[in-house]
């Protein structure tokens, strides 16, 4: 119960920070972060891997807020 951390538009960012390669951020899933989250390692993973993600991850991108 209570406030979950999220961002402005309710979507989390999984990506790769662009001014740090190899870091990798996913977060902000707010009330979905238990159910969302073996879709997101396994996302990250594939990140990470270099493997051609399993859906679009374009809106999870952090540069969204730029």
């Amino acid at each position: 119960m209570g406030y979950r951390p999220s961002l402005p538009d309710s979507v989390p960012v999984i990506d790769e920070v662009a001014a740090r390669r190899r870091l990798f951020i996913a977060c902000s899933h707010g009330h979905t972060g238990m159910t969302a989250g073996a879709v997101t390692g396994r996302l990250v993973s594939e990140l990470v891997l270099g493997i051609e993600p399993m859906i679009d991850r374009r809106p999870y991108r952090l540069a969204r807020f730029h």
